[in-house]
Order: structure tokens, then C-alpha cells, then sequence
């Protein structure tokens, strides 16, 4: 059900399939312009009122709650991040390589043959994410490479070498999710068992 869950995964053995439920999109741009935001205007109060209760509120409603942005917190947010295009662009370009790392993630455990060993130990599943993770990162960097020498493709003109750390925000991003949920004290909160890797 669309809205319904804040994941990412890789599933069937057979035919493998790689799914992204429409929270990550809404709630990753508008948690991503906040936390610039809120670092690059740190000295000004207004600015830094906005991007906590953006982030928050994000944190809260899309990625606990599992609630699409409404029109109006939508509205809200595009007339904040107006003062700022090149924070929006920022959070953009994060957001291409987060979504780029978390599909190439799945897609390596295909490509490792990971699927056909789920419900090992502890351990074996820590070494999987582990390895998917690094196969994804090394995708990253190929396609930064690639673009920075002008061989890339040009219709995906989005992997900037300034935001190479972008999947590392992905995993602080995650636990901003569980860290917010423990203040609440809510339980259950929705966030996928197997990723992000910790």
C-alpha cells in the first residue's frame, strides 16, 4: 500500500524484484533541505526554527507515522526553501546518489547471490549488508568518476563529486528515524529490519 511503509528492499529468489515505497522520496528531500538548512543558516534563528520543525515533523509523520506530506506541509516547505535554491539543489544531488547507493544495494545482493541464504545467523547477515554496501559504494564512485572525466551518461547528469558521503547521510538519516522513535517512545516504528547496514 502506498504511504503505508517507510522501506527498501530485495525480495523472490526467482525472479528477483527491488522495491522502494514512495516515503523514501518525500521524506528524504525534505530532511535533506532541513539539515542544510539548518547548517548553513545556524546564526539565523528564523532559519533554524524552520528547519528543526521540518525535520522533525518529517521525522515524526512520514518516516514513524508513515503519513505522505500534506499539501499544505508540502506548500510550506516550498516557500521556505525558496530563500535558498542552492540548499534544495544540494539536497537534490544527496538524494540522487542516497537513491542510486540503496538501489545498487539490493541489486548487489542479487548480484551476490545473497537471496538464496536469507534467515542464516546474525553474522552472515551482517557480512551480506556489509558486502552489498561496498558493492553499492564502489557503483557510487564509478558513476562520480565517470561523470567527472565527461563519459557518463548524460541523461543521469546527477552524481556530483561534492556529495559523495551522501549514502553515509542515508545511514545517519536512519538513525534519526530510531532516535526519534525512542524519544517518542514509539514502538514498531516501520523502519526495514535489514537496512541500512549498521
Amino acid at each position: 500500500d502506498l504511504g503505508e511503509t517507510f522501506n527498501l528492499y530485495c525480495e523472490n529468489k526467482r525472479n528477483p524484484v527491488v522495491y522502494m515505497d514512495d516515503l523514501i522520496p518525500a521524506a528524504l528531500i525534505q530532511s535533506l533541505s532541513a539539515i542544510f538548512f539548518w547548517d548553513e543558516y545556524s546564526t539565523d534563528s528564523e532559519s533554524v526554527e524552520w528547519a528543526y520543525k521540518s525535520l522533525y515533523s518529517t521525522l515524526k509523520e512520514q518516516a514513524i507515522h508513515k503519513s505522505l506530506p500534506t499539501n499544505d506541509t508540502v506548500s510550506k516547505w516550498f516557500e521556505f526553501v525558496q530563500k535558498d535554491k542552492h540548499i534544495v539543489e544540494l539536497a537534490v544531488d544527496a538524494y540522487y546518489l542516497i537513491v542510486t547507493f540503496a538501489l545498487a544495494h539490493e541489486l548487489a545482493h542479487i548480484y551476490l547471490g545473497h537471496l538464496s541464504s536469507i534467515g542464516s545467523d546474525e553474522m552472515d547477515v551482517f557480512d551480506r549488508e556489509l558486502e552489498a554496501d561496498q558493492v553499492a559504494y564502489e557503483c557510487i564512485l564509478h558513476l562520480i568518476d565517470e561523470q567527472t572525466k565527461g563519459s557518463g551518461s548524460k541523461i543521469w547528469d546527477r552524481y556530483y563529486e561534492h556529495a559523495y558521503l551522501a549514502p553515509l547521510m542515508f545511514f545517519d538519516y536512519y538513525d534519526l528515524i530510531v532516535y526519534t522513535a525512542e524519544k517518542l517512545e514509539i514502538e514498531g516504528y516501520g523502519v526495514s529490519g535489514g537496512y541500512p547496514s549498521t
